[in-house]
C-alpha cells in the first residue's frame, strides 16, 4: 500500500504506433534464432531457438520466448529502446539492467533482426560487443522433431 501523497510507480512505456506497422505479417516471424553468443550466459541463457509472442495490443512490441532450455528467457523490447534477453519478469515489466545480450538502442518498430550491433553480458556487470546472429527463421518440419540449432533450418529471407 502506497503512503498518502506517494506516487503510483509509472509503467515503462514502450507502447508506440511504429509498432503497429504489420502485426498481420508477425506469423511469418514466428521463429528466431540467435546463436554465436559466447561468454557465462551464452549456451544456455541466450544462444537458440525462440519461438513469437503476439501482444494483445497492436501498438506494443512483440516478444520472443527461448525454446528447449531449463532457464525461461525472453527476447523482448525494454524501457531503454533496446532489445534485450531476460527473465519473465523483466519482460513483463521492459525492465532494463538486466539480461543476457541487448541490442544497441533502436528506433520503435526495429526487430531484432535488424539490429547490426549487440552487446553480451560476459559477468555480473561487465558487457562487451560481439558479433552475433539473429535471424529469423522457417518453421520446424511437421513431424515433431525439435530444432536444436540456427543451422538445422533454413532462413525465411525476412531480416
Amino acid at each position: 500500500m502506497l503512503a498518502a501523497g506517494s506516487a503510483v510507480p509509472k509503467k515503462p512505456q514502450v507502447r508506440h504506433e511504429k509498432w503497429m506497422w504489420g502485426h498481420s505479417d508477425l506469423p511469418g516471424k514466428s521463429f528466431m534464432g540467435i546463436a554465436g553468443v559466447e561468454g557465462q550466459f551464452g549456451k544456455f541463457w541466450t544462444n537458440g531457438m525462440y519461438d513469437i509472442e503476439i501482444p494483445e495490443n497492436p501498438a506494443d512490441p512483440p516478444a520472443w520466448t527461448l525454446r528447449n532450455s531449463p532457464y525461461e528467457r525472453w527476447v523482448y523490447f525494454d524501457e531503454e529502446n533496446r532489445w534485450r534477453i531476460g527473465s519473465e519478469e523483466y519482460k513483463s515489466q521492459h525492465k532494463a539492467g538486466a539480461g543476457s545480450m541487448r541490442s544497441v538502442p533502436v528506433d520503435p518498430g526495429t526487430l531484432p533482426t535488424e539490429v547490426k550491433e549487440w552487446e553480451v553480458r560476459i559477468n555480473y556487470s561487465e558487457w562487451v560487443n560481439q558479433d552475433v546472429q539473429v535471424k529469423f527463421l522457417k518453421p520446424p518440419s511437421q513431424d515433431g522433431r525439435p530444432v536444436r540449432a540456427m543451422e538445422t533450418v533454413e532462413e525465411t529471407g525476412d531480416q
